[in-house]
């Protein structure tokens, strides 16, 4: 079964974020190894994002890398299980997934920092929230 809980964020002006849908069956000592297979992706990809670009898909910039890393450090370091696997998307953003039986979750980064938090239940929408962080607004 996958969870929601509410986290806090206040390293990036966040007051509270609903922590997107995670695993159960996984060890401490498992959930520690996925949070590090998934900061070692984004690390590999910092070095190059270049290797990311596919036929005129845009690699995601150093700053959305950047935001990526530092979330998933948060919501690890407040104890929030780890997504399984992420990925940049087609506009160069990265998406954190994590999938159970009938739901999936999502929390996507776009290219100007705001976040997405999507969780699916039976193919449904159970929970979506858009995420526009104050200093990445104009004016």
């Amino acid at each position: 079964m996958l969870l929601i809980a509410d986290y806090m964020i206040p390293e990036i002006g966040i007051t509270i974020v609903p922590r997107t849908a995670m695993r159960e069956d996984r060890s401490d000592g498992d959930q520690h190894r996925a949070w590090d297979r998934l900061a070692d992706h984004i690390r590999k990809w910092s070095l190059d994002p270049s290797q990311l670009e596919d036929d005129g898909i845009p690699a995601p910039t150093q700053e959305t890398l950047a935001l990526a890393h530092r979330v998933a450090t948060l919501w690890q370091a407040g104890g929030s299980r780890a997504f399984d696997r992420v990925t940049p998307t087609g506009d160069g953003g990265i998406a954190f997934t994590a999938e159970q039986d009938d739901e999936l979750a999502t929390l996507e980064i776009d290219p100007s920092g705001d976040l997405e938090l999507l969780h699916l239940r039976a193919g449904r929408v159970s929970v979506r929230l858009k995420i526009f962080l104050l200093s990445n607004q104009d004016g």
